[in-house]
Formats: structure tokens, sequence, C-alpha cells
């Protein structure tokens, strides 16, 4: 297990490196650093309490995100949100840092930093308290599965989607990825100095 668990990590946290600084084209993008860093010691931090206190979900966890008794629909579905997460990091990193499309102020960006740390406790929090949660959906009934009720599920039914709305929200803040935030080229050419 410890090896695959190597595999993935390292797997993963190239993927994000090319779509990052590949698209940004340059590797002097703090805002980007600082992504992968909260990002890689939140799931170190989470990937070792696991090993340590719930080796079956960490096991489960390792497996591939699209696995041969899944539903057709969920593969299908797990396949397209991975198609437009990669998209979506691609989008930001090349309005960001090569492009400049939008601004987004320091301020911000602090508060993006913020929402993603608040969102990996949540993930950790529901893992903590939630030996099924496996991004596969199926009953494990070998592992004796049963509806959870405490911990963030005693506030919300399924609280991994408030915790990933959270996340969906920090990281274009972090990186600068302003959106329907402030263009650069709307606030430039709208404003009444450039009429």
């Amino acid at each position: 297990m410890t090896r695959r668990l190597i595999q993935k990590s390292v797997i993963g946290l190239v993927i994000m490196l090319v779509l990052l600084f590949v698209s940004a084209g340059t590797l002097a993008w703090p805002a980007g650093w600082v992504f992968l860093l909260e990002f890689s010691i939140a799931s170190a931090l989470i990937t070792g309490w696991l090993g340590r206190h719930n080796p079956a979900l960490l096991e489960e966890r390792l497996k591939p995100l699209i696995q041969r008794e899944q539903k057709p629909w969920d593969g299908a579905l797990i396949a397209t949100f991975l198609l437009r997460w990669c998209g979506w990091f691609v989008v930001m990193s090349l309005d960001a840092a090569r492009f400049g499309w939008s601004e987004v102020p320091l301020w911000l960006r602090a508060i993006g930093a913020v929402a993603i740390a608040v969102s990996l406790y949540i993930m950790f929090l529901i893992m903590r308290t939630n030996s099924f949660a496996v991004p596969v959906v199926k009953i494990q009934a070998e592992r004796g599965h049963r509806v959870i009720s405490a911990g963030p599920y005693a506030i919300v039914r399924h609280p991994m989607y408030g915790g990933t709305l959270l996340l969906i929200a920090g990281i274009p803040l972090l990186l600068g990825h302003g959106g329907a935030w402030r263009s650069r080229r709307s606030s430039s050419c709208c404003s009444p100095s450039a009429r």
C-alpha cells in the first residue's frame, strides 16, 4: 500500500505541476506554489492520519476513480468531472499567470487560501467520521456500510459537497483567476476615463 500511495501522490503532484505551470508559462508564480504547498501538506496530513487510524478507508481511496463494478453513469460522470477539473486549472493558469485577463486583490486571494484550508479541514472531518467516504458510489457491505449521522453529518447530510463548494470558490481566488470578479479589460475599457 505504501508504494501505491507514493506513486499516486507523485503522479498527482506532477499532473498539478504540469496543469498549473505549463499553462502559466512560468515557474515564477507564487500563488501557484502556495496552492500546491497548501494542498500537498493537507493531503499528506490527511493521508498520514488515515494510514494510522483507518487503513481500510485509505486502501479504498487509493483505488482508481473509475472501477469495473462501478455503475456506467457514475464512471461517465467521474470522467467528465476529471476532464473539466483539468481544463479549469489550465484556464485559471492562463488567466492569472500568463495573460492576466483579470485582477484579484491580495486580500481576496488570502480569503481564497483560507477557504481552501477550511475545505480541506472539512474533508478531514468527513474521513475521520465516515469510514465509507470513498470517491466511487457504492454500498460497501463487506465493510459494514451504514448511514453516518455524527460529526459533520449531524449538521448536513452531504458535508463533502459543502467542503467541495468552498474548495471550488477558494482555488480561483487564491490563484488570481477573477472570472466574474473583475476583468482588467472590462474595467479599463468601460471606465469613464477611457471614454
